[in-house]
């Protein structure tokens, strides 16, 4: 590109401040949809028939579960693989970036 000619642009993507948080705000669309996609592919609800169909229904009406209710530790078809589910609620509650998020 004319201009460009030994530029170089350096972009480093942070997952922790521009995934999971912006100005400090929790993205809970973006963890909720993507917690909920990893526990349907985990090892648990591949093996066992009843977690995944669990899983996949929850996955079928995420809209439904977004906003309804505030969502709760044990309250959602989640609770049934509980690292996922601990990983969505320490992401909500984990807001300065530190060890747990290095």
């Amino acid at each position: 590109m004319p201009g460009f000619e030994g530029s170089h642009l350096e972009y480093r993507y942070h997952y922790f401040r521009q995934t999971m948080r912006h100005g400090g705000a929790s993205e809970y669309g973006i963890a909720f949809q993507y917690v909920v996609f990893m526990a349907r592919v985990s090892k648990l609800a591949l093996t066992d028939r009843a977690v995944g169909a669990q899983l996949d229904e929850m996955w079928g009406s995420l809209t439904n579960w977004i906003g309804e209710n505030e969502l709760e530790p044990g309250a959602s078809p989640l609770a049934l693989t509980p690292d996922y589910e601990q990983w969505f609620f320490d992401m909500l509650t984990t807001s300065d970036y530190g060890e747990y998020s290095s």
